[in-house]
This record gives structure tokens, sequence and C-alpha cells, in this order.
């Protein structure tokens, strides 16, 4: 048994329907908005300031269209903007509204940006029933450079040029609330609530129309966006002890090729005298 395999890079947990994608050499760039967490990148509603408030929309065209009546007294209009301002006040403090603009972020962060989660732990028992669909997937392991200091988060670059930030798990478990200019967005990139602090989790946030994207369509036709990776960028591949024949005789062709013939290939299995998870060769 190989339970304490050295670790030399990061790891991604695959279900079988990912592997339509892996066996191109892709991962799947995942938008914030099918994200497991409905949390995940949900910055935490924001007041808007007088100054914003006072170039509102609503505010503007009111002033227009009192403009255009012809002697109105200058109180009657003030108090008519007055009341509003009052009323649009009352409005966009409520938690309806600012939950709604937290909402609208998302959506909004979701047609810009994707990220692949990765892992420091190849053989998280959670992890393997939820993300590698009850072992009936694999986990793949990225060679990953030394660890450097990104905007205060740790980050790795990964064998195929980019860098992988680790996650932090702030124990106030608050949600990031963006600065006006949202300057402080890696805050909402790369923080999670504490209670997925046991994943560990590496994220690559890339833009779905970046240099490194790749554009495909999905077997339902659907637009998805990925990013590929070198052959010699893939160091280890790990088995789920109840992957199917289909997926199992795929995956072993296509390691079987020259370019992944330095690949390390190994099997989940319960270690029968202590009841842990472990993994052994090929």
């Amino acid at each position: 048994m190989n339970a304490n395999h050295q670790t030399t890079g990061l790891f991604k947990y695959l279900s079988p329907a990912k592997f339509e994608f892996f066996e191109k050499c892709l991962l799947s760039l995942t938008p914030p908005i099918y994200f497991n967490d409905p949390w995940d990148f949900l910055p935490k509603g924001q007041a808007v300031s007088e100054a914003q408030l006072l170039e509102a929309p609503e505010i503007v065209e009111a002033a227009i269209a009192q403009a255009s009546v012809i002697a109105v007294p200058l109180d009657f209009a003030r108090r008519r903007r007055d009341a509003s301002l009052q009323a649009l006040r009352k409005q966009i403090t409520t938690d309806d509204f600012l939950e709604g603009a937290s909402d609208n972020y998302q959506q909004k962060i979701s047609k810009i940006v994707g990220a692949i989660s990765l892992t420091e732990l190849p053989l998280c028992r959670l992890m393997w029933a939820h993300y590698a669909e009850s072992y009936s997937g694999f986990v793949v392991e990225f060679i990953a450079g030394e660890m450097d200091h990104y905007k205060g988060f740790f980050a790795r670059t990964l064998g195929f040029g980019l860098p992988a930030t680790k996650v932090k798990y702030p124990l106030s478990a608050q949600r990031v609330t963006l600065n006006e200019n949202a300057d402080n967005v890696d805050e909402l990139c790369w923080s999670k609530h504490p209670v997925w602090e046991y994943e560990q989790e590496w994220r690559v946030v890339a833009h779905l129309h970046g240099s490194h994207s790749v554009g495909i369509k999905d077997k339902k036709g659907e637009d998805r966006f990925c990013v590929s990776f070198p052959p010699q960028s893939l160091h280890r591949v790990i088995f789920g002890m109840r992957m199917k024949p289909e997926i199992k005789r795929r995956l072993l062709a296509m390691l079987a090729r020259p370019e992944f013939e330095h690949v390390q290939k190994e099997v989940t299995a319960i270690n029968h005298g202590t009841g842990e998870l472990v993994s052994k060769a090929f």
C-alpha cells in the first residue's frame, strides 16, 4: 500500500462525465453560478452611497421631467425631488434589494470568469464520494511550482502555466463586501466558508475568453470553456475503486500513449487493517 505517496503537485477530482474533456487534455472552467456552494463568489450586498444615489437614473429622469414643466414653484420641485430620493433610499436599503445586488454580481461575473478547483489531498473520502461520483471517477495530479505569495494569498504555478491560489477560510464566516471600485475582488475569488476547510482547496480563476481559454461544445451542444494542459504537466492518475470498465479502458488507452508514458498510475483501496482509504500501484 502507498498511503504516504510523496506529493509533488496539486490534485483534481473528476467524475466520469468529465472524462470527455480530460481525454482531450482539457480542464473545464466552471463559472461561479454553477458551483456547488451558492455562496461562492456571492458578495455581501452593499448599501448605495449618497453620491451614487444622486446619480441614480430615476432621479435624473425625474429632474428632466420636472424641468419640462413651466412655472413650477422652486419649493414644490425641491419637495418632490426629496420625496423621490427618500422613496428610493428606502428601497435600496431593504434586504431584498441588497441580496438582489449580490445575485446580480454573481450572475455578471459568471459571464466573465471560470474556475478550476484543485486540492492538496488525493485521498479525502468525502471528496472521492462527492466530486469523483462515489469512487467511479478518478483523481489527477498536476505538477506545481514552489509556493509563492500573491496579493496576500499563497500561490503555486501549475505545469500548464496558470497560477493556483490557495483558498482562505475566514473564521468570521462573513461574506466579502466589495469596495466601491471592487479592488478587493481577490478576497471574493479565494475565500470560502470555514465548513469547506477540510477540502484544502486551491483555485485557478481565469477569464472565459482569455488567451488560455479553449471554447468547445459539450455533448449537449452547449458552449463550454476549458484550459488545455500539456501531457508533461500530468504526474499521476488515481483510479477510483468503482470505476466502470468502459471509463477504465478509455483512461488506460489514453495513458498508454507515448506522451503519457511518464504518468504514474494508482488505484484507491481500503486498508483492511485500519479501514483507511489508501492508494496502491495499478
